[in-house]
C-alpha cells in the first residue's frame, strides 16, 4: 500500500536538546548522574499522568519545586536552563518542507499542557506539518496502539498509508506492530535517507505493479 502520510516524533527529532553547562550545574547540585538532568527532576508517576493530561504541567514543576526545596527564583533559573539546549533540526524541518505536498505530514508527540503553544509560539510548528497531534490532549500516549491510529484517522489515511519516525525504539516497534512503515531515528542523515528509501521502495513497488498489470 502506497505511502500518504508522514507522522514524525517532535523531542528528538523535529528539536533536537543537547547537554549545557548550566544543567551539569544543576546536576551538581542535585546530587544526580551526570546527563539525567531532565530524567531526574521529575516524579515519574506525575510526569505519567502529565503525558496524558490528567494534571497540569504547573502541578508537575510545584511538586518538584517542594521536593527540592527551591525558591521562585530558583524555579525561574531552571526553567530557563531546561530549555536552553533546545533547538530545531533545521536541516530535518527543511527535508519535511520539501516532502510537501506530495505527503499529508503530522508531528505526534508526548507531551505536557501547553506544548501546543510553545511550539506554534517559539518554533512556528503549525506551519512545519499539516497537523499537530498531543498526548495530553487527548489522553493517550505513546505507545499506545490508539494513538498511531488517531493520527491516522486525522489524516485521513490508514495506518499502512503512513510512515512514522521517532527516535524511541518502542514507540518505532508500535507504530510498525500497527502496520505503519517506521523509521527509528538516531540522526538526522541517517533518518532522512531511511526515509527517501523507503519512499523510493514504494515507487518501485509501484512500477512492477504497473508494468505487470499492462
Amino acid at each position: 500500500m502506497a505511502i500518504r502520510a508522514i507522522i514524525v516524533d517532535i523531542g528528538g527529532v523535529i528539536l533536537l536538546r543537547e547537554e549545557t553547562p548550566a544543567q551539569r550545574r544543576w546536576e551538581e547540585r542535585f546530587g544526580f548522574a551526570r546527563g539525567s538532568f531532565a530524567r531526574g527532576l521529575f516524579r515519574p508517576d506525575l510526569s505519567a499522568q502529565a503525558t496524558i493530561g490528567a494534571v497540569p504541567t504547573a502541578h508537575v514543576w510545584g511538586e518538584m519545586a517542594a521536593r527540592l526545596a527551591l525558591t521562585t527564583a530558583d524555579v525561574r533559573e531552571l526553567r530557563r536552563d531546561f530549555f536552553a539546549g533546545e533547538r530545531l533540526n533545521e536541516e530535518f524541518a527543511s527535508h519535511l518542507q520539501h516532502l510537501r505536498p506530495a505527503y499529508h505530514t503530522a508531528a505526534l508527540s508526548n507531551a505536557w499542557s501547553g506544548t501546543r503553544e510553545a511550539m506554534t509560539l517559539h518554533y512556528g510548528m503549525d506551519r512545519l506539518v499539516d497537523m499537530m497531534l498531543f498526548s495530553d490532549e487527548v489522553g493517550i500516549a505513546k505507545p499506545d496502539p490508539r494513538i498511531y491510529h488517531l493520527a491516522a484517522e486525522r489524516l485521513a489515511v490508514r495506518p499502512e498509508e503512513s510512515l512514522f519516525v521517532d527516535d524511541v525504539l518502542p514507540n518505532v516497534e508500535a507504530a510498525r506492530a500497527v502496520g505503519m512503515t517506521a523509521v527509528h531515528f538516531h540522526d538526522t542523515a541517517q533518518a532522512i535517507a531511511a526515509i527517501e528509501q523507503c519512499l523510493r521502495g514504494q515507487e518501485t513497488t509501484n512500477e512492477r505493479g504497473s508494468d505487470a498489470s499492462g
